[in-house]
């Protein structure tokens, strides 16, 4: 029960922040932080209620556990701090002189404290992510709010300037896309959301392969991609192309194999035509 809240939770900060100014205000990463707080605290209890450990893969863990260390030490360990009234570097006492520490204090304290944030969202993430019904919902959570949010980009840029200003939403001038100040950002975005509209299309297509439901499912994944090329970064315009052929590319050879292992015979046998490969006997992934 504590666990799901806990999902749910995590879902709700996916879904917000975007839209509180592209999650770059400082409102927004509170808000973000405490929500994922909040929801790491109910996800542990949980587990302790329940007598369990989670169940985080141990290479997440150990880096997870190392970046914790290295940023909360160096927040500690500060050596200044930056004073707004002087515009300059002030000195501060910290714990260990000789160790390394961050040069502004109070900066380095908000973006610890947001990466922790993250972090933990990570573990929860790969936690609940064993359930095909969380992954699920992350898929659905996030397709549904890139396509919402690549929409609203769609229409500032045939003219929704009125009614943009209406709701509040940035201008369309500028490098700004939908809710997004600076256009980079929001491909960014949007970059992370497409895979999830494509595996949403897939699992779509494998399990109900009606043409209205393929239709339905396909238009986050179609809003996505329009929104990324019509977004102005030339970076997001690049990156979606390769990444919608190379999706394709696997989900064509993914559709020749019906296991992991059938997937392997089929790459290995089309890498050993070429010329000058020497057939190899091991593999450690699938049995060959």
């Amino acid at each position: 029960m504590l666990r799901g809240i806990a999902g749910w939770l995590l879902i709700l900060g996916v879904v917000y922040v975007p839209w509180h100014e592209g999650g770059v205000a400082p409102l927004a990463a509170v808000i973000l932080s405490s929500v994922v707080f909040l929801a790491a605290l109910l996800w542990l209890w949980g587990h302790a209620l329940g007598k369990t450990l989670p169940r985080v893969p141990l290479a997440c863990l150990a880096c997870v556990t190392l970046l914790l260390a290295q940023g909360w030490c160096m927040t500690i360990n500060a050596r200044q701090y930056y004073d707004a009234a002087t515009h300059t570097l002030l000195p501060v006492h910290n714990l260990w002189p000789g160790a390394p520490g961050s040069l502004d204090a109070p900066a380095s304290e908000a973006f610890t404290l947001s990466a922790s944030a993250m972090l933990l969202a990570l573990c929860i993430a790969c936690d609940l992510g064993r359930y095909p019904k969380w992954r699920r919902r992350f898929i659905y959570g996030m397709a549904i709010n890139g396509a919402a949010v690549a929409a609203v980009g769609l229409f500032k840029s045939v003219g929704g300037d009125l009614l943009s200003s209406t709701l509040g939403l940035l201008g369309s001038q500028g490098t700004s896309f939908a809710t997004f100040s600076y256009h980079g950002n929001a491909g960014s975005f949007l970059l992370l959301c497409l895979p999830m509209a494509f595996a949403l299309l897939l699992n779509t297509w494998h399990r109900s392969p009606g043409l209205s439901r393929l239709i339905v499912s396909g238009i986050p994944l179609a809003v996505i991609v329009a929104g990324a090329l019509v977004n102005v970064s030339r970076a997001a315009q690049a990156i979606t192309i390769l990444m919608m052929a190379g999706l394709m590319v696997w989900s064509f050879v993914r559709a020749q194999a019906d296991t992991v292992d059938d997937l392997g015979r089929l790459v290995v046998a089309k890498v050993q035509q070429v010329d000058g490969i020497t057939r190899t006997l091991t593999c450690p992934v699938v049995h060959l």
